[in-house]
This record gives C-alpha cells, sequence and structure tokens, in this order.
C-alpha cells in the first residue's frame, strides 16, 4: 500500500492539475466574496488566473462567437477590446457621464442590434472612477434579461471606498447572465 500512495502522491505532483486552480483557494475565494461582496458563489464557479486581464480573455473566448457584437464604454480598460475583437467581436462603445455608462444608449443599440455581452466596471468606472449609479444598476440588469446579453463585470479595486460604502456588484444581483472578474493584486 505504501508504494502505490506512493506513486499516486508522485503522479499527482507531476500532474497540471485542475485548470481552474487548487481547490483549496477556490474555496477561500468564494467564501470571501459571500462574506465580503454579497454573492453566492461555489468554489466551482471561481477560476484562478494569472491576473485580471487573463480573466477578461477567458470570458471572451468563452463568451463570443464571430460577429457577436459587445458594447464597451467609451474609455475603458484599453486592454479589454482586443481580448474581445481577438474573440472575434465586433466592439461597439456607449458614452458616460457623472452617473456611469449612458443606459438609455445602451437600450437604443439593443433596439437595433443584437448584443452578446457588454463589459463594464462599474464600482470605479476606469479610468473615471465614476460609479454607476443604482438606477442604472438596476436598468442595465433589466435590459441584460430582457435582450438576453451577459454582463461582464471587471471588479478591479472594490476594496478602495473614497466617499461612500461600496455599492453591491452587479453579480449579486443576478448571478447568472454575470461573468465577475475580479483582481486581487490590487
Amino acid at each position: 500500500y505504501r508504494d502505490a500512495a506512493l506513486r499516486a502522491s508522485r503522479a499527482r505532483r507531476l500532474s497540471y492539475g485542475d485548470p481552474r486552480g487548487s481547490l483549496m483557494l477556490r474555496e477561500a475565494i468564494a467564501t470571501m466574496l459571500g462574506a465580503q461582496r454579497g454573492m453566492v458563489v461555489r468554489p466551482e464557479h471561481v477560476c484562478i488566473t494569472r491576473g485580471s486581464q487573463m480573466g477578461v480573455t477567458l470570458v471572451a473566448r468563452a463568451l463570443v462567437e464571430p460577429g457577436d457584437i459587445v458594447l464597451m464604454q467609451m474609455l475603458t480598460y484599453s486592454p479589454s477590446a482586443p481580448a474581445f475583437t481577438d474573440s472575434g467581436a465586433r466592439v461597439m462603445t456607449v458614452g458616460l457621464d457623472a452617473q456611469g455608462i449612458d443606459v438609455e444608449a445602451v437600450e437604443a443599440l439593443c433596439k437595433r442590434v443584437q448584443v452578446r455581452a457588454i463589459f463594464v466596471t462599474p464600482h470605479h468606472q476606469f479610468p473615471t472612477a465614476v460609479s454607476l449609479a443604482p438606477e442604472r444598476r438596476l436598468k442595465l440588469l433589466d435590459l441584460a434579461r430582457n435582450h438576453g446579453f451577459a454582463i461582464v463585470e471587471d471588479d478591479y479595486d472594490h476594496e478602495y471606498h473614497f466617499e461612500s460604502q461600496p455599492l453591491r456588484r452587479l453579480a449579486s444581483y443576478v448571478p447568472a447572465g454575470t461573468l465577475y472578474i475580479v483582481s486581487l493584486s490590487q
């Protein structure tokens, strides 16, 4: 039995392991997201990457088919657009103001074209740091549900609060249909 156990142990150390990352780390992150961000997450919902850009790229490759339309804010995290275009998406931009992304413009686009996804940084819009207003968050969630598009939420700075408590993650309202990317390196 000892030799068989040693062989099995060596085989596990030499294998790549779970492509989603360490189970213990995924369990800890799922617990943290529930306790600190009000999200219902199980370890099988978590995938560890080397950074948020790798997360955006994996989401784009899993979500987008050639020709799909992905919406982004006019000003955005610049490496995110190539992640989607490299996966075949056609990126269309939407303006923003002091309340965040212009959800009326999102709605107008949804009436003209089939939108596959929207990439947003609602906590602090990158690079302006504007927070998406609560009523716009709810409107965006309604639009996603009514028009069948996914929300890719990049929450790169949840721990930083300037003048108020953080608003709830979009993914904490409607976890199905929201892909949540978080960086723990900030």
